[in-house]
């Protein structure tokens, strides 16, 4: 099965997980920091970790509002993940919810022991872990 990358798309940051069906296991990478609006720096590092992962598929976190219903936060994710189609061919881009990820990309950096001062540089790409994990484990319900 197919080895994975998720993003966990901000306005400032974007966090990065890596993981594989095979497993059932995903891992935080490391965050991106947005510097200008063409973001051309954050797709050639997707390009570099799409390779050094071999990942054919992206999950990117399409954060739709607790009623399902989409908003402003959903729309840019939305965007992204077109932009992030167009520049990275190599690779399936898949939209996957993500309600909830951020608090549980907080818990999980709790039981790993980060303390509070470090955890805002890694939470995103702890969100982007749990997203593939929610992915993951979907996938895993299917089958």
């Amino acid at each position: 099965m197919a080895r994975m990358l998720s993003l966990d798309i901000g306005d400032r940051r974007i966090g990065v997980a890596a993981g594989s069906p095979e497993t059932g296991l995903a891992r935080p990478l490391e965050t991106l920091v947005r510097t200008n609006k063409d973001d051309g720096h954050i797709f050639q590092r997707l390009r570099e970790l799409v390779k050094s992962e071999e990942a054919e598929i992206i999950v990117v976190g399409d954060p739709v509002n607790m009623d399902g219903s989409v908003g402003p936060r959903a729309e840019i994710s939305r965007e992204f993940a077109a932009r992030v189609k167009k520049a990275i061919r190599q690779a399936q881009v898949v939209l996957y919810d993500e309600r909830l990820s951020s608090f549980s990309a907080d818990e999980w950096m709790e039981r790993d022991g980060i303390r509070k001062a470090d955890r805002k540089g890694k939470r995103d790409a702890y969100a982007a872990a749990v997203i593939l994990l929610d992915y993951l484990e979907a996938l895993r319900a299917e089958s």
